[in-house]
């Protein structure tokens, strides 16, 4: 049932599927941002069950972040490429680990009516943001010994968007784990049949849990 593209007769709209990398891959090159969901979901073998646009942007540098005119040029760039691109803009996915973490929360926070899913992995957010989150499909993703980022501040982003009565957040917590489970979360056989079977307006199987 996937939408056909405007003027593209019969080409379909695919699902757009975005990577905010963290600090240590920050830069110009454009090339050192090209790991965690673009391998995953980049592959030959993701690509013929799950067809999909990935963008990976490059934040300029670590010091601004995903945020301020980086926010903004991320924003414009993806409704650029709405605009002139087949994206299926009900599935477009955001998903970032570490400061691409944190980004995932600021940047759906700030955007809740883009994004049909949102995966944080080892970052977080402001819990303050819990009601503009709490209509979205969330899984995030932290070790309990990170010895970077904190592993209280996904429990607190999970706790503040469930004490108002979000149903749609999950969070996996992994046991003996440090900061670098990027490879691993998107290696889960679970993660890719959730990601894309969001979509806005149909929120599927995405209840709370925690492990």
């Amino acid at each position: 049932d996937q939408p056909r593209s405007r003027g593209l007769g019969d080409v379909y709209k695919r699902q757009l599927l975005i990577w905010l990398h963290g600090s240590g891959q920050s830069g110009d090159d454009n090339k050192a941002q090209m790991g965690g969901a673009t391998r995953a979901f980049g592959s030959e073998e993701s690509q013929e069950e799950y067809p999909c646009f990935i963008l990976a942007p490059q934040c300029p540098s670590a010091d601004i972040g995903w945020k301020n005119s980086v926010e903004t040029n991320l924003m414009a760039l993806i409704a650029d490429l709405a605009e002139n691109l087949p994206i299926d803009e009900t599935r477009i996915y955001l998903t970032g680990s570490s400061m691409g973490g944190f980004g995932s929360w600021r940047i759906s926070a700030n955007h809740p009516e883009t994004f049909a899913a949102v995966i944080p992995i080892c970052g977080g957010g402001n819990p303050g943001d819990a009601e503009k989150l709490k209509g979205i499909p969330i899984w995030a993703f932290h070790g309990d010994q990170d010895d970077q980022v904190s592993v209280e501040k996904s429990r607190v982003m999970f706790k503040a968007i469930q004490a108002i009565g979000g149903e749609l957040v999950k969070y996996d917590e992994l046991t003996g784990e440090g900061h670098n489970i990027a490879g691993g979360v998107y290696a889960r056989e679970d993660l890719a049949p959730w990601i894309f079977g969001q979509k806005l307006g149909t929120k599927s199987d995405s209840g709370d849990s925690s492990e």
